[in-house]
Protein backbone atom coordinates (compact mmCIF):
# COMPACT_ATOMS: atom_id res chain seq x y z
CA UNK A 1 0.00 0.00 0.00
CA UNK A 2 2.90 2.35 0.79
CA UNK A 3 4.45 1.73 -2.66
CA UNK A 4 1.22 2.76 -4.36
CA UNK A 5 1.07 5.93 -2.27
CA UNK A 6 4.66 6.80 -3.25
CA UNK A 7 3.74 6.25 -6.89
CA UNK A 8 0.87 8.74 -6.63
CA UNK A 9 3.31 11.33 -5.33
CA UNK A 10 5.41 10.97 -8.52
CA UNK A 11 2.48 11.49 -10.93
CA UNK A 12 2.68 15.32 -11.00
CA UNK A 13 6.40 15.15 -11.90
CA UNK A 14 5.70 12.62 -14.67
CA UNK A 15 2.86 14.76 -16.03
CA UNK A 16 5.14 17.82 -15.98
CA UNK A 17 7.88 15.89 -17.81
CA UNK A 18 5.47 14.66 -20.50
CA UNK A 19 4.07 18.18 -20.92
CA UNK A 20 7.61 19.56 -21.31
CA UNK A 21 8.46 16.95 -23.94
CA UNK A 22 5.28 17.79 -25.88
CA UNK A 23 6.17 21.48 -25.76
CA UNK A 24 9.68 20.75 -27.10
CA UNK A 25 8.24 18.74 -30.00
CA UNK A 26 5.60 21.41 -30.68
CA UNK A 27 8.37 24.04 -30.86
CA UNK A 28 10.45 21.86 -33.19
CA UNK A 29 7.47 21.40 -35.51
CA UNK A 30 6.79 25.16 -35.58
CA UNK A 31 10.45 25.96 -36.30
CA UNK A 32 10.59 23.28 -39.02
CA UNK A 33 7.41 24.60 -40.63
CA UNK A 34 8.80 28.14 -40.48
CA UNK A 35 12.06 27.12 -42.16
CA UNK A 36 10.15 25.22 -44.82
CA UNK A 37 7.89 28.22 -45.48
CA UNK A 38 10.93 30.51 -45.73
CA UNK A 39 12.64 28.16 -48.22
CA UNK A 40 9.46 28.03 -50.29
CA UNK A 41 9.24 31.84 -50.41
CA UNK A 42 12.92 32.14 -51.39
CA UNK A 43 12.49 29.41 -54.00
CA UNK A 44 9.50 31.14 -55.62
CA UNK A 45 10.89 34.70 -55.42
CA UNK A 46 14.27 33.76 -56.92
CA UNK A 47 12.83 31.66 -59.74
CA UNK A 48 14.83 28.61 -58.70
CA UNK A 49 14.15 25.92 -61.28
CA UNK A 50 15.95 23.09 -63.03
CA UNK A 51 16.87 25.51 -65.83
CA UNK A 52 18.32 28.00 -63.31
CA UNK A 53 20.33 25.25 -61.61
CA UNK A 54 21.59 24.02 -64.99
CA UNK A 55 22.76 27.56 -65.83
CA UNK A 56 24.64 27.81 -62.52
CA UNK A 57 26.30 24.43 -63.03
CA UNK A 58 27.23 25.20 -66.64
CA UNK A 59 28.97 28.39 -65.55
CA UNK A 60 31.02 26.76 -62.81
CA UNK A 61 31.61 23.16 -63.81
CA UNK A 62 32.45 21.22 -67.00
CA UNK A 63 28.84 20.19 -67.68
CA UNK A 64 29.20 20.05 -71.48
CA UNK A 65 32.42 18.02 -71.18
CA UNK A 66 30.69 15.56 -68.86
CA UNK A 67 27.81 15.32 -71.32
CA UNK A 68 30.29 14.44 -74.05
CA UNK A 69 31.92 11.78 -71.86
CA UNK A 70 28.53 10.25 -71.05
CA UNK A 71 27.34 10.32 -74.66
CA UNK A 72 30.48 8.61 -75.94
CA UNK A 73 30.87 6.22 -72.97
CA UNK A 74 34.52 7.20 -72.49
CA UNK A 75 36.30 4.87 -70.06
CA UNK A 76 38.74 5.78 -67.29
CA UNK A 77 41.03 5.98 -65.56
CA UNK A 78 40.13 9.65 -65.32
CA UNK A 79 42.65 12.39 -64.58
CA UNK A 80 41.20 15.68 -63.35
CA UNK A 81 42.19 18.75 -61.42
CA UNK A 82 41.64 19.37 -57.72
CA UNK A 83 38.64 21.72 -58.01
CA UNK A 84 36.33 19.68 -60.25
CA UNK A 85 36.79 16.33 -58.51
CA UNK A 86 33.72 16.50 -56.29
CA UNK A 87 31.52 17.51 -59.22
CA UNK A 88 32.94 14.71 -61.38
CA UNK A 89 32.30 12.16 -58.62
CA UNK A 90 28.67 13.26 -58.60
CA UNK A 91 28.19 13.43 -62.38
CA UNK A 92 30.33 10.44 -63.39
CA UNK A 93 29.84 7.98 -60.52
CA UNK A 94 31.20 5.06 -62.55
CA UNK A 95 34.58 6.73 -63.09
CA UNK A 96 37.12 7.05 -60.31
CA UNK A 97 38.55 10.57 -60.16
CA UNK A 98 42.24 11.27 -59.67
CA UNK A 99 41.73 14.10 -57.21
CA UNK A 100 38.68 15.51 -55.48
CA UNK A 101 39.78 18.29 -53.18
CA UNK A 102 39.85 16.30 -49.96
CA UNK A 103 43.31 17.32 -48.79
CA UNK A 104 42.92 15.30 -45.61
CA UNK A 105 42.50 12.12 -47.69
CA UNK A 106 45.11 12.77 -50.38
CA UNK A 107 47.78 14.39 -48.24
CA UNK A 108 49.96 17.44 -48.78
CA UNK A 109 52.53 15.74 -51.02
CA UNK A 110 49.90 14.55 -53.48
CA UNK A 111 48.12 17.91 -53.52
CA UNK A 112 51.45 19.63 -54.19
CA UNK A 113 52.27 17.18 -57.01
CA UNK A 114 48.82 17.74 -58.52
CA UNK A 115 49.42 21.49 -58.47
CA UNK A 116 52.82 21.08 -60.17
CA UNK A 117 51.32 18.94 -62.94
CA UNK A 118 48.37 21.23 -63.63
CA UNK A 119 50.62 24.28 -63.66
CA UNK A 120 53.06 22.62 -66.08
CA UNK A 121 56.04 22.68 -63.74
CA UNK A 122 59.14 20.62 -64.63
CA UNK A 123 58.39 16.91 -64.38
CA UNK A 124 54.70 17.29 -65.17
CA UNK A 125 55.04 14.82 -68.06
CA UNK A 126 56.42 12.05 -65.84
CA UNK A 127 53.51 12.03 -63.38
CA UNK A 128 52.38 8.38 -63.04
CA UNK A 129 48.67 9.18 -62.69
CA UNK A 130 48.73 11.35 -65.78
CA UNK A 131 50.63 8.68 -67.71
CA UNK A 132 48.08 6.03 -66.69
CA UNK A 133 45.07 8.17 -67.61
CA UNK A 134 42.79 7.15 -70.44
CA UNK A 135 40.61 10.23 -70.01
CA UNK A 136 41.44 13.77 -68.91
CA UNK A 137 38.97 16.52 -68.06
CA UNK A 138 41.02 19.70 -68.11
CA UNK A 139 40.11 23.20 -67.00
CA UNK A 140 41.35 25.48 -69.77
CA UNK A 141 42.84 27.94 -67.28
CA UNK A 142 45.68 25.55 -66.46
CA UNK A 143 48.98 25.28 -68.33
CA UNK A 144 48.56 21.51 -68.52
CA UNK A 145 45.68 21.92 -70.97
CA UNK A 146 47.96 23.61 -73.49
CA UNK A 147 50.76 21.14 -72.85
CA UNK A 148 48.41 18.21 -73.51
CA UNK A 149 47.53 19.64 -76.94
CA UNK A 150 51.18 19.01 -77.93
CA UNK A 151 51.61 15.75 -76.04
CA UNK A 152 51.43 12.80 -78.46
CA UNK A 153 50.18 10.50 -75.69
CA UNK A 154 46.79 12.24 -75.74
CA UNK A 155 44.36 13.64 -78.29
CA UNK A 156 41.73 16.33 -77.86
CA UNK A 157 38.18 15.03 -78.42
CA UNK A 158 36.06 17.83 -76.95
CA UNK A 159 36.47 21.49 -76.09
CA UNK A 160 34.28 24.39 -75.07
CA UNK A 161 35.02 27.74 -73.42
CA UNK A 162 35.67 26.15 -70.00
CA UNK A 163 37.01 22.64 -70.45
CA UNK A 164 38.82 20.25 -72.74
CA UNK A 165 38.54 16.48 -72.84
CA UNK A 166 41.54 14.41 -73.89
CA UNK A 167 41.73 10.66 -74.40
CA UNK A 168 44.73 8.40 -74.54
CA UNK A 169 46.18 8.08 -78.04
CA UNK A 170 47.16 4.43 -77.34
Amino acid sequence: LCAIADGWALLPAVRESVAGAREVWRNRIFVGAGVLALLLVVYRNNDVSNDWIAMQVAGSFPEAAVGYIEKHHLPGPLYNDFTWGGYLIWRLPNLRVANDGRTNVHGDARVEQDSKVWNGKPGWDSDPELAAANLIVADKKYALTELLRRDGRFRLVFEDKDAAVFVSAK
